[in-house]
């Protein structure tokens, strides 16, 4: 039998932000949750992707695997979510 799992990708706890600068990176050490992180000199050595935000719209950053999921599978998910108040269009 299937339960059924529920999530809630609102959960102020695995949240963020918002986070308006130009460019920030996004961390995840294995066995932690994903993080934000501003420190530019941390780019090579922590941030698995570059969040380029030059409009700097208020981004909230959610950890999904290990705060949103918390299952022993949560690590085959996405590691976080990007949310702005609003929907925007590349330029």
């Amino acid at each position: 039998m299937n339960k059924a799992l529920a999530v809630d990708f609102f959960n102020t706890e695995c949240q963020t932000g918002p986070h308006t600068e130009a460019e920030f990176g996004i961390g995840d050490a294995q066995g932690s949750v994903a993080f934000v992180d501003n420190e530019k000199q941390n780019e090579d050595a922590k941030w698995i992707a570059t969040v380029e935000n030059p409009s700097r719209v208020a981004v909230t950053f959610t950890a999904v695997d290990g705060c949103v999921f918390l299952s022993e599978n949560a690590s085959q998910r996405c590691d976080a979510m990007l949310t702005t108040k609003k929907q925007y269009s590349p330029d």
